[in-house]
């Protein structure tokens, strides 16, 4: 089949895919005020492009004029930053730029542009095969703006969070000072709801991205998404736990949710020194996943380190990684011209269109995925790993390839072990009064009073753990790096 494809496949909530078939997905995320500024005249007041906190003008004009660099690296689809009617002006010494302190949850800030605009960059998409991912942000809303001021019943009342493992605080207590919603009542749910429909009907995305999902209720975002029928669901859900993130993407009923846990696996593997084994480990994991090739893998966004900041000459070797594994891999605004920064607001730093090597291989990158139907869609397994090597075996019609992955190296080459199957009961070498917690259900998912001493695991599994002493009146953990063990 030759020319476009339609934008979103037969039948409800599939995801962003790749519309125009010779390519794989890949996602692109812009922060719509640091990309470029096409328009000046709606710049909103104190723009301000030397200062790192200030707005800096950027706009869907200026998305728009640079559908085609985005065409060309092999983007399938977009995501945008929120475009709802935000603060503008600072908080303290923190900028408003980034579009979540929000004003008006159903209404495009004018200073992103016309509601002409945002249909006719959608139409672009659409003509080059591409899709569009907005931005929701439902758990909150300005500081002291509009509408916490009129519906002030609409908010909890509790005071900030202070302890992050209380699951409580996090969903009725607010994010970083920010008045948090009560999604329950009636009320704010028709105000989410009907917020939803005007970005659905305007802009005609496949799907939307939810912020912060860890701070409300799965029970809201669940009929949310039940509500809102065809429309697709990417979920935040901000922790590196693969048991957690699981929990959350059950009980939210995503389609698909971001792979934080490989991400912080990837970034300490290679940009940290960390173990392979910490890599082998998380891969493993997808064991607890119903379809692990529903997650969104990424290396770096807008509020992590950005990637060249983290690795340096490593991040090459990142990008191979993350363009090579299940999932679809997503990139943030810059990455490919080597933007850095270690923190806000250094690692949300305008775009520079210019050529780059790192560019240069990222299309090579994801024509390479897009050629091969074990990258592109394959099942994926671990196939081996001797603590200096994992291997990663992936395929998909009739295709079987294997990455052999060390922390500065990459190869690929052709077949495989098959995919294992069955299970083994792993007897652990301990001292009287050890037990083992770790890493999966099997392992008590670090938690020491499951008192593990063995543990029947599927084959091809490589676990992460510790020793722990519980003899006496609290658990002692044993010191240096966590344990790997490869079960073959």
């Amino acid at each position: 089949m030759t020319g476009l494809l339609a934008l979103l496949s037969c039948g409800p909530k599939e995801p962003p895919a790749a519309v125009v078939e010779s390519r794989a997905p890949l996602m692109y995320f812009i922060m719509v005020d640091r990309f470029a500024n096409g328009d000046s005249t709606n710049d909103p007041p104190g723009t301000d492009a030397s200062d790192p906190q200030a707005w800096h003008g950027g706009d869907l004009a200026g998305v728009l004029q640079n559908v085609d660099w985005l065409d060309k690296m092999g983007v399938t689809t977009v995501w945008l930053s929120p475009l709802m009617k935000t603060r503008y002006d600072p908080f303290f010494e923190w900028g408003a730029f980034h579009g979540y302190w929000v004003e008006d949850h159903g209404l495009l800030d004018p200073a992103y542009g016309t509601e002409d605009e945002l249909r006719a960059l959608s139409a672009a998409l659409a003509e080059r095969g591409m899709s569009l991912v907005l931005d929701m942000v439902y758990n909150h809303s300005a500081m002291d703006g509009a509408l916490l001021a009129e519906h002030p019943d609409w908010f909890h009342t509790t005071g900030a969070i202070e302890d992050w493992n209380d699951p409580v605080e996090l969903q009725n207590n607010r994010v970083h000072g920010l008045p948090d919603l009560d999604q329950d009542k009636p009320e704010v749910y028709a105000h989410l709801l009907s917020a939803s429909w005007y970005w659905t009907e305007l802009a005609h995305p496949a799907g939307f991205r939810i912020d912060a999902v860890r701070h409300m209720p799965p029970g809201f975002l669940a009929r949310l998404d039940q509500d809102l029928g065809d429309v697709w669901m990417l979920a935040e859900v901000y922790d590196g736990d693969p048991a957690q993130l699981r929990s959350d993407w059950d009980e939210g009923g995503f389609e698909s949710v971001f792979d934080f846990p490989l991400h912080f696996a990837m970034v300490d593997v290679f940009c940290k020194d960390a173990p392979l084994g910490r890599l082998a480990a998380t891969l493993s994991m997808d064991r607890i996943y119903e379809d692990p090739q529903a997650l969104f893998t990424f290396l770096d966004n807008h509020d992590r380190p950005r990637i060249q900041s983290a690795c340096g000459d490593n991040t090459q070797q990142a990008l191979n990684v993350l363009f090579s594994l299940r999932g679809t891999p997503t990139l943030t605004w810059g990455t490919e011209v080597g933007i850095e920064g270690a923190e806000e607001p250094e690692n949300r730093s305008d775009m520079r269109f210019e050529s780059h090597p790192l560019r240069d291989n990222i299309q090579h990158l994801a024509a390479f995925r897009s050629a091969s139907p074990a990258l592109a869609r394959g099942d994926s397994w671990v196939s081996g790993f001797d603590g200096q090597t994992l291997s990663v075996t992936r395929e998909a019609e009739g295709q079987r390839l294997t990455l052999d992955i060390t922390d500065t190296t990459f190869s690929i080459r052709n077949g495989g072990p098959d995919k294992p199957t069955g299970t083994t009961v792993v007897q652990f070498k301990l001292r009287e009064g050890d037990v083992v917690a770790g890493a999966g259900p099997e392992l008590g998912n670090w938690d020491p009073a499951t008192r593990v001493r063995s543990a029947t695991v599927p084959h091809g599994t490589v676990l992460e753990f510790k020793h722990v002493d519980m003899s006496g009146e609290s658990p002692v953990w044993e010191e240096g790096p966590n344990r790997y063990l490869w079960v073959p």
